[in-house]
């Protein structure tokens, strides 16, 4: 996931050193698209995303709204690794703070996340299944005084084999 204009796809390299396809979502529901004013980010994290992924991002209006991520994972239970990305997109008044929490059906599981300015903040979800009916999403804690805020995100499930292997005739 990648937080774009929908008219604005684009995927791998050299935009992507790893070839990752990068797909737009439509902002909607209460949710509300930001543009960063950072004239540079550094994405010096471990899975290295695009720079470009980070030229938007989607929040809401009030901090007592949650963000829910949409996953497209199968209606089947499937070991999945989430990797989120956040950056602030402001730089932030001493009277502001954005600190949120990741929440997968209601619990929280993480410690809070708070976005830098300039740079990013990688969180990993691992270890675990989940299917269409796990809920994730980005809730802010009680003394954030801005909303969740996210910049990108990528899903990995397990799924069934592609095909069936070597071709029944073959063996010995």
């Amino acid at each position: 996931m990648q937080i774009k204009d929908p008219s604005d796809y684009w995927s791998g390299y050299p935009s992507d050193d790893f070839d990752r396809i990068w797909d737009a979502v439509e902002v909607g529901n209460g949710l509300v698209k930001v543009t960063t004013d950072a004239q540079t980010i550094d994405t010096s994290v471990p899975d290295e995303p695009p720079v470009a992924a980070f030229q938007y991002g989607i929040t809401t209006s009030k901090t007592s709204e949650a963000i829910l991520l949409v996953t497209d994972l199968p209606p089947v239970e499937v070991p999945i690794y989430i990797i989120m990305y956040f950056s602030e997109v402001n730089e932030l008044d001493s009277t502001q703070t954005r600190s949120f929490e990741i929440y997968i059906n209601g619990k929280s599981h993480f410690d809070p996340i708070v976005p830098v300015y300039g740079s990013v903040v990688e969180m990993s979800i691992t270890n675990i299944s989940a299917s269409s009916n796990t809920s994730f999403s980005l809730v802010a804690t009680s003394d954030s005084t801005l909303p969740p805020l996210i910049n990108a995100m990528e899903v990995y499930y397990v799924s069934g084999p592609i095909t069936d292997g070597t071709e029944s005739k073959d063996g010995w």
